[in-house]
């Protein structure tokens, strides 16, 4: 199966207006996820409370949070090296990368037959900065992202 990347969607915990009570989004594009901006922008606020909201969830511990200079480190490593998926499942390389107490997946992006994603939420908001939302992703037949080169630079 391929996918363009704009035609993915994910999971956002949101604060309802009166940002007591919590709600799951699950159409939020990419391009609209709290990672994404602070990708434009640097702009953390959006970040924080998402992980607020989190927090309030109940299917979330309630000190959720994601250390960003760990999503930099991730960024610029899907930049420099693209996607790999067999990395992903390498607990000696995740352990080397990550750290035993990552707070991020370490399985490979998997997206349903609707375009959502089951896990990778961060991966592809990165692969959607690098590449474009034209850009086509191929899934397997286990619902995993194939591996993905990494942009030729100049």
């Amino acid at each position: 199966m391929k996918i363009k990347l704009s035609d993915i969607t994910c999971s956002v915990i949101k604060f309802k207006e009166n940002k007591t009570e919590v709600y799951v989004d699950d159409n939020v594009k990419l391009k609209d996820s709290p990672w994404f901006i602070y990708l434009t922008t640097k702009n953390t606020d959006p970040l924080y409370e998402s992980f607020y909201a989190t927090r309030k969830h109940k299917d979330h511990k309630n000190d959720y949070w994601y250390n960003i200079k760990n999503f930099d480190k991730l960024f610029l490593s899907i930049k420099l090296f693209g996607y790999r998926k067999n990395l992903c499942n390498n607990s000696l390389f995740q352990n080397r990368f990550n750290g035993k107490k990552w707070q991020g997946g370490k399985g490979p992006i998997k997206i349903d037959k609707k375009c959502k994603i089951c896990d990778g939420h961060h991966r592809c908001v990165i692969l959607y900065y690098i590449y474009g939302p034209n850009f086509i992703i191929s899934i397997d037949k286990f619902k995993f992202v194939n591996d993905i080169q990494p942009l030729k630079y100049v």
